[in-house]
C-alpha cells in the first residue's frame, strides 16, 4: 500500500499484525490516508496498530487509530460508514 501510493490513496487496516517499517517518500508526497483499528482485547494487534499509527504520524501522514469495543465484528454495520467517510475525500 505504501509502496504504491499511485494505486492506493487510502488504507483501512483492522487488527493489523504486520507493521510497515518503511514509509516511502512517494507515500509521504501522495499523502496516503490511514484508518487503523483493533479491539481492546487484541493485545498484540492493538500494540502493532498503535506502533503503525505513531510511525505514520511521525511521517506527517493522516492517520486515525480506533479501538472498537466488542471487537472488529462491529465494522459490519454502521461503523463501516464512519471508516469510509474518513478515508474517502469529499467532493
Amino acid at each position: 500500500m505504501l509502496a504504491r501510493p499511485d494505486v492506493f490513496t487510502a488504507v483501512a487496516a483492522f487488527s493489523a499484525r504486520a507493521v510497515s517499517h518503511r514509509i516511502t517518500s512517494r507515500a509521504r508526497t501522495a499523502r496516503v490516508r490511514h484508518y487503523l483499528a483493533a479491539a481492546p482485547l487484541e493485545t498484540g494487534f492493538r500494540l502493532a496498530t498503535r506502533q503503525w499509527t505513531e510511525r505514520l504520524q511521525c511521517a506527517g501522514l493522516a492517520c486515525h487509530n480506533q479501538q472498537w469495543v466488542g471487537g472488529i465484528t462491529l465494522l459490519v454495520g454502521p461503523a463501516t460508514a464512519v471508516v469510509l467517510a474518513w478515508l474517502l475525500p469529499m467532493p
